[in-house]
């Protein structure tokens, strides 16, 4: 029996490789539970880390109590207050936090991006956007938000399962929701939106909106994630009440929407391929003639939803926008650096009669603006491909509810994309979930052709020893 080492407690095989089989199996089984307590220690430390950057981002880049767009002075000063502020001391510090993660998984993180070459695009022309941006320092700083957020992204994907990520993202939404209706009921000043009335709860972020929207992406776990079902009930109902209580009509859709196609999953994985292919094709009819019906009804749905048929003022802001887009068509006026830096910002604030207009209200608008037609093709083309993979690997015999997530938030940032959404936006947990889905489905992707790879190549020492190792078992 080989000797301990004083130090470590750890037996030392150098040079008796034997010994090994002699050890008793309790002591190895002592010492494996030794080094296994050790490790989930470690990652429950680092866990607790990327809480607080994981809520910032919920809250759309600063909590509302840390936030003056959250309060009732900015929606009364808004010009005053947009003119006056900078990088603030909360966002700084969720940025050190991103770029020391970034920093930790570096390795990784610029192997996934060589990996995904389009989303590695998307960093460069928005960073390239400032050789003609109104702005140029605002834009580099945009860039590397944005880019500290895709970096953030590449960590979470590589360096946790995605169970275990799922898992995780449900405790944030906890801590979230639970957080947020504290602030609604005992803290309104921050808790309850102030733009305008109706008492609508937009709890740590600093929009009702946000709120609603951020809810819904934190939904997206629970129904691929392995936990009892008491816990995915409660889970749900209370992430449900929150975007209730957001009195967001967008999010109430987006989450219907994102309800409707997790049912269609569930079905659609049940057909055998040739009825698969029929309920695709009767899906996609069906989907055509709801956006013809809805493109017809607009003002009466509005309406219905409490609405008014402009949608709040967005189809004047829609076509504003849409007019100064076509003045910048290819490459847009800057990332970043449209709204209160260009004379057409104002030009559209004027027109419509909405001095403090900040957003073109649709993420697809917003990136025409900024990026032009160059940059809507390259996010286009990078859902194109990622929805491509997905159908793939749904109809593949790999398919795993990591695909099944990953199609589910694919398709809530589509929804949330129609009458508003962000696209290619830093410090929001939507776009981090959707390149998170996006690198995941690449990752899949991979490794479903490897296996497939595997099962096609032959193998010349198979043949000759299974027969023997099943011929051994069989009875003479």
């Amino acid at each position: 029996m080989s000797k301990m080492t004083p130090n470590q407690g750890i037996p030392n095989f150098a040079g008796h490789p034997n010994l090994a089989d002699e050890f008793p199996a309790t002591m190895i089984q002592g010492l494996r539970s030794r080094l296994e307590s050790v490790a989930p220690a470690h990652q429950q430390v680092i866990s607790w880390l990327l809480i607080l950057p994981l809520l910032n981002m919920v809250a759309k880049g600063s909590l509302s109590v840390l936030s003056p767009a959250a309060t009732g002075f900015y929606y009364q000063n808004a010009n005053l207050v947009r003119t006056s502020q900078g990088i603030r001391l909360p966002i700084l510090l969720n940025l050190l936090a991103l770029a020391v993660f970034a920093l930790a998984g570096n390795r990784k993180i610029w192997r996934t991006l060589i990996n995904n070459k389009l989303v590695l695009s998307t960093l460069l022309l928005a960073a390239l956007s400032a050789l003609w941006s109104e702005d140029r320092l605002l834009t580099l700083r945009m860039s590397a938000e944005l880019a500290l957020t895709t970096f953030f992204a590449c960590y979470l994907i590589t360096r946790m399962s995605v169970e275990n990520l799922m898992n995780f993202l449900m405790l944030v939404g906890t801590i979230a929701a639970l957080a947020s209706a504290m602030l609604a009921l005992f803290w309104p000043k921050y808790g309850i939106f102030q733009g305008y009335g109706g008492g609508a709860w937009q709890g740590i972020c600093i929009q009702k909106n946000t709120l609603g929207l951020s809810m819904a992406f934190l939904l997206t776990p629970v129904f691929f994630v392995r936990k009892r079902i008491t816990t995915k009930l409660a889970y749900s109902a209370l992430i449900l009440f929150m975007i209730a209580m957001s009195q967001s009509r967008g999010a109430w859709v987006e989450t219907a929407g994102l309800l409707v196609f997790v049912s269609w999953l569930e079905i659609y994985r049940r057909f055998r391929s040739k009825e698969s292919l029929l309920l695709i094709l009767t899906s996609i009819a069906v989907l055509a003639a709801i956006a013809a019906v809805c493109l017809l009804n607009l003002p009466t749905l509005a309406i219905m939803l409490g609405k008014d048929p402009t949608l709040t003022g967005r189809t004047a802001i829609y076509s504003a926008v849409f007019h100064t887009i076509l003045k910048h068509p290819f490459f847009g006026y800057g990332f970043g650096a449209f709204w209160g830096f260009t004379q057409e910002s104002t030009n559209i604030g004027m027109g419509i009669g909405w001095s403090n207009i900040g957003y073109a209200e649709n993420g697809v608008l917003e990136l025409g603006l900024e990026l032009g037609a160059l940059g809507v093709a390259l996010v286009v083309l990078l859902f194109v491909r990622a929805f491509l993979q997905s159908i793939r690997l749904m109809t593949s015999a790999q398919y795993n509810a990591n695909i099944g997530w990953f199609s589910t938030v694919l398709v809530l940032e589509v929804l949330s994309n129609i009458d508003s959404g962000w696209l290619m936006t830093a410090n929001q947990i939507d776009w981090l979930l959707t390149l998170i889905a996006v690198l995941g489905l690449a990752m899949e992707m991979k490794k479903s052709k490897q296996l497939a790879g595997v099962a096609l190549t032959p193998s010349l020492a198979r043949p000759r020893l299974i027969p023997e190792r099943i011929g051994a078992q069989l009875p003479a």
